[in-house]
């Protein structure tokens, strides 16, 4: 099963590449543009704190966000299992 920062991914990788996202509108951020594609309207304040994170940067493109959650994801530590 994939964790939450692959299907993020894989939802900006599907994403146009020049297709922008506002960042500053909660309504069509792309975190909330996300959580949407997968049936949610919560996610939880830990996870949301990287992408809010990621998401910032800008430019404010999905081919750039899908850049950065590649470097995130290729540098991001084992998920703890407990």
């Amino acid at each position: 099963m994939k964790t939450l920062n692959e299907q993020f991914y894989d939802f900006c990788s599907k994403k146009p590449k020049d297709e922008h996202y506002s960042y500053f509108d909660i309504k069509t951020c792309a975190c909330t543009q996300f959580a949407e594609s997968i049936g949610v309207n919560y996610i939880s304040r830990s996870y949301y704190y990287d992408l809010e994170r990621i998401a910032s940067r800008v430019p404010h493109t999905f081919g750039a966000l899908t850049e950065r959650m590649e470097e995130f994801l290729a540098n991001e530590p084992p998920p703890v299992i407990r």
